[in-house]
């Protein structure tokens, strides 16, 4: 992973795993030599976030939007390798104003509204939630 100040106001979040995997013994050897359920070879993400205060006069506080994109390969429901959930992609943004010791965001997860399975066992795949809204307040003391 990598993460890091481009600008004083814009930061950047990356991670890759690679995650090679193998049923080394089991119960039923056909299963020997499969891919192990529920791991991706392959998963990255993306965050980057922006300090809009730097751009426009936001009063006492700091504005700041953020976007990222997420992505999850395809995995094995059971170690048979029978059933095959196909890889994710999902893209999220985040604005937020933070001021004292108070904060407000708004977040939009899964914006294109894709289909996905982040649930699943033996046979079954649970999809996920769709285009999801929050909107949340806090404080800290």
């Amino acid at each position: 992973g990598l993460t890091g100040q481009v600008t004083a106001a814009w930061t950047v979040m990356l991670a890759y795993a690679l995650m090679g995997s193998e049923v080394l013994t089991s119960t039923t050897p056909a299963n020997i030599g499969n891919r192990v359920q529920g791991v991706a070879h392959n998963n990255l993400s993306l965050w980057t976030t922006y300090n809009l205060s730097t751009l426009i006069n936001t009063g006492p506080g700091r504005l700041t939007a953020g976007f990222g994109v997420f992505y999850r390969d395809e995995v094995y429901t059971s170690s048979a390798n029978t059933y095959l959930i196909p890889s994710a992609v999902t893209f999220d943004a985040m604005l937020s104003y933070e001021w004292d010791k108070y904060r407000v965001a708004a977040n939009v997860y899964n914006l294109t509204n894709e289909t996905n399975y982040d649930t699943f066992f033996n046979s079954r795949a649970i999809p996920n939630a769709g285009r999801t809204f929050t909107l949340t307040a806090s404080a800290r003391w």
